[in-house]
């Protein structure tokens, strides 16, 4: 509540947007973009990422540390955290690439390992990064290591594409960034097309969301798709990657639901549970005088840490289409146990046009599991039985092939 003097306020052509602000401990962590002040030399923007004594004061704060590549255009960052009794507390990912408003870019990403301050980012940022960086010709010479590049060649991708460059594809685009850090295990997503001109064009490609996996032990796992929307005419958007919250400090203070002081199991946190949702658009030229539709929402839930998934079901009753409601941006709550998801969206309807917030309570119908199926004896022919993973996922006990909701809508 205090006016900071002008004269302390840096002006000219930089300006900063899009903040992200945490804390880890005592340690304040703040991230946003920056426009290059570059008097006209340069287009993008950098990414910026402080750290600091929560209740220090302004003056002892020091200068963020640019952790982008300067010499591309870095946008849309954000960052999830943990307490630094882990060992990667932190990972901080954004949009970079070479060409700005829209361009074609990847999905980077740096983690914080043994802690959250810039020295402990990894791939490792220069140790001068906030040395004098308001300055665009000392920015540019900082020797940051390229981050680790998640969405290159995303189809068939491997650890070693996490060193290819940006342009190396030009052609493909990932946006829609999302990211679940618990423990050891790091989950970053996004939005994909291999072809952005043939998507905007064209309509020959689309928007898919996939999902990629980091385990301190074993490194990054290669992306998988999550959405699998095979119509070209359709376009996966607002994704939502959600975890379940902390266990109750009262009901289930140990987190263990079967300790002896657990009053309430519902309410201890199962870490392997998380669900993605996203809603669907039609994909229509950047110049179609109607812009695209908004069609309606899907949801999915894994409880064994991303291994496998359920099937994908409907969120939204509302599906689109001519004259039908339809269904966009969800925000989703979890209960602890991951058993029930609370979520809420926008829908407008297809007769008026009107829009309403609609709540949605969703729990997922128990499933009997199916009979087991005898493996075919084929060691005649020198083979061996075996099963597919996805045949395995009805054996959960609980799925998502069909949900109870109770829905509600308000004006």
């Amino acid at each position: 509540n205090t006016p900071v003097a002008d004269n302390t306020i840096e002006s000219g052509q930089a300006g900063a947007s899009r903040p992200n602000i945490g804390l880890v401990g005592t340690t304040a962590i703040i991230a946003y973009e920056e426009t290059k002040a570059s008097q006209e030399i340069d287009s993008g923007k950098y990414i910026r990422y402080h750290t600091f004594t929560f209740n220090d004061t302004v003056t002892n704060n020091p200068v963020g540390c640019i952790i982008s590549d300067p010499t591309k255009n870095a946008r849309r960052v954000r960052f999830v955290y943990q307490s630094t009794a882990n060992a990667m507390p932190l990972a901080i990912f954004w949009k970079e690439g070479a060409y700005d408003k829209g361009g074609p870019s990847d999905i980077v990403a740096r983690r914080g390992m043994g802690g959250v301050t810039p020295d402990k980012l990894v791939p490792a940022v220069d140790a001068n990064c906030a040395i004098g960086t308001s300055d665009y010709a000392t920015a540019q010479a900082l020797t940051n290591q390229p981050a680790e590049n998640l969405s290159s060649n995303t189809p068939t991708a491997t650890q070693d594409n996490l060193s290819d460059g940006t342009e190396d594809n030009f052609t493909e685009n990932a946006l829609a960034h999302r990211a679940l850090l618990r423990g050891n295990d790091l989950w970053v997503g996004y939005s994909y097309t291999s072809d952005l001109g043939a998507l905007q064009y064209a309509q020959a490609d689309n928007y898919n969301f996939w999902l990629r996996h980091y385990s301190v032990d074993g490194g990054w796992d290669n992306p998988v798709k999550i959405s699998k929307v095979s119509d070209y005419n359709v376009n996966v958007r607002e994704p939502r990657l959600v975890g379940t919250p902390s266990s109750s400090a009262t009901a289930c203070p140990t987190g263990d639901p079967n300790d002896a002081s657990t009053t309430n199991v519902t309410l201890c946190q199962d870490p392997k549970v998380f669900y993605i949702a996203w809603g669907l658009q039609t994909n229509v030229s950047p110049w179609d005088p109607v812009g695209p539709k908004d069609l309606g929402l899907k949801i999915t839930r894994t409880t064994d840490g991303g291994a496998t998934f359920e099937d994908v079901v409907d969120l939204s009753v509302a599906q689109g289409g001519d004259g039908q409601d339809s269904a966009y941006e969800s925000q989703i709550n979890l209960r602890p146990d991951g058993k029930e998801a609370f979520a809420v969206w926008n829908q407008e309807s297809g007769s008026t046009g009107d829009t309403s917030a609609v709540f949605t309570l969703a729990t997922p119908v128990e499933i009997v599991p199916p009979a087991p199926v005898p493996v075919p004896d084929t060691s005649s022919s020198g083979g061996g039985g075996s099963f597919g993973i996805w045949s395995l996922l009805g054996l959960s006990g609980l799925g998502l092939a069909s949900l109870r909701r109770r829905q509600k809508r308000y004006h």
